[in-house]
């Protein structure tokens, strides 16, 4: 998401976190990096996880798990001031 339409209004942000229940969550690492993949409302996700306890999740299939999606903070990844702002998971439950 554009931190420019973000700070203009353009794109309204009523809450920063939101709690969601998934059937189909899959957590893996890739490039050693924790993900979370998943299907929410129709849409398909691939997040990053920054739960300290993502080792410790149980990722039964028959299981639903809880999640806590954030919004985080500013970023720039091309180091040019073109702002982004991206979808984690803060917390698996």
């Amino acid at each position: 998401m554009s931190y420019a339409q973000i700070e203009s209004k353009i794109i309204n942000i009523e809450q920063s976190l939101y709690l969601i229940q998934t059937s189909d969550l899959e957590l893996r690492r890739v490039d050693n990096r924790k993900r979370a993949i998943f299907c929410y409302a129709g849409i398909n996700y691939d997040l990053p996880v920054t739960d300290p306890n993502f080792d410790r999740q149980d990722t039964d299939p028959d299981h639903q798990q809880i999640l806590c999606i954030s919004l985080g903070e500013k970023y720039d990844p091309s180091g040019g001031n073109n702002y982004s702002c991206y979808k984690i998971v803060a917390t698996v439950v």
